[in-house]
């Protein structure tokens, strides 16, 4: 679902080994558990821009 537009966008860009599997995996499962990793992914990503604005923030007051 997803790989073809990850090679549109990034046509030029060779992908290494890990990225190789994490994309089969992600092609093997389901659309819906799709939806759930990438959910899971953001909120990850979201967690860790919080942490680097209250560790800036920690700087700040520290």
């Amino acid at each position: 679902m997803y790989r073809n537009q990850v090679a549109e966008v990034s046509e030029g860009y060779t992908l290494d080994q890990r990225h190789t599997n994490l994309l089969a995996l992600f092609d093997a499962v389901t659309d819906e558990q799709q939806r759930e990793i990438l959910a899971a992914a953001q909120e990850k990503e979201r967690l860790n821009r919080l942490e680097e604005q209250l560790g800036a923030l920690a700087k700040k007051l520290g």
